[in-house]
């Protein structure tokens, strides 16, 4: 992930999670940003609710 207005890596922040979400701060400018991790699509309940349709 890259900041909008530097253009460089971002840098996560260990040991700071808020709301599910992982917190993420650019070197230069310190602009921080959120991101809440993906979660595989059977976990979401989208590949079990064909089959249950279907049984």
């Amino acid at each position: 992930m890259t900041c909008k207005q530097c253009r460089v890596a971002i840098v996560e922040l260990n040991g700071h999670i808020y709301h599910g979400k992982r917190k993420f701060r650019c070197p230069i400018c310190h602009r921080a940003k959120m991101k809440k991790p993906k979660r595989p699509a059977a976990e979401k309940g989208r590949a079990a609710g064909l089959s249950v349709l279907w049984t």
